[in-house]
């Protein structure tokens, strides 16, 4: 089987037989699902802690989940347990660190550059589903999901810093 399926070149792409343009919103929100999935990527490569590594596969593996919802237009099953998940580890990181005055410089590290770039990505994926919503059904956690993933990165990028 190819990956070339000949069909794109018009400018429009096929999901499960929906028919989109390639800049509609739902493109331009699963294309940066895919930049944030494979910033995740370069993170999970760059961090030595077998946890953090072990937690941003489940959050990448989430953003497969994440596509497919968005592109059937259903619910996400797993949505509340995984938010949970992240205010669980939100508050863990949040006990541990000092109190933040301020905005950051980024680049202390690599591993705390690559989460903020992540951070930022998300940020623009919460933006994308925002405007998808306005389009098509979306399952209302979804957003809270990157609202909370975006938190989640920042407080990891921190958590880089005392290393």
């Amino acid at each position: 089987m190819s990956i070339t399926t000949r069909e794109g070149d018009n400018g429009k792409s096929r999901f499960f037989g929906r028919e989109v343009e390639k800049d509609n919103i739902l493109m331009e929100t699963m294309g940066t699902i895919d930049e944030l999935q494979s910033c995740l990527g370069l993170s999970k490569s760059l961090i030595k802690k077998k946890e953090w590594q072990e937690e941003i596969e489940k959050i990448q593996k989430n953003m497969i989940d994440i596509s497919g919802v968005l592109i059937i237009q259903s619910e996400w099953g797993k949505s509340e347990e995984e938010i949970k998940f992240l205010d669980k580890r939100i508050k863990e990181m949040e006990n541990q660190m000092p109190l933040m005055r301020g905005f950051m410089v980024v680049g202390e590290n690599t591993s705390e550059a690559v989460l903020n770039l992540s951070r930022a990505i998300c940020r623009r994926v919460e933006r994308r589903v925002v405007g998808l919503k306005k389009e098509q059904k979306v399952d209302k956690n979804i957003l809270i999901y990157f609202n909370r993933l975006s938190d989640y990165l920042f407080l990891g990028a921190s958590e880089q810093i005392k290393k």
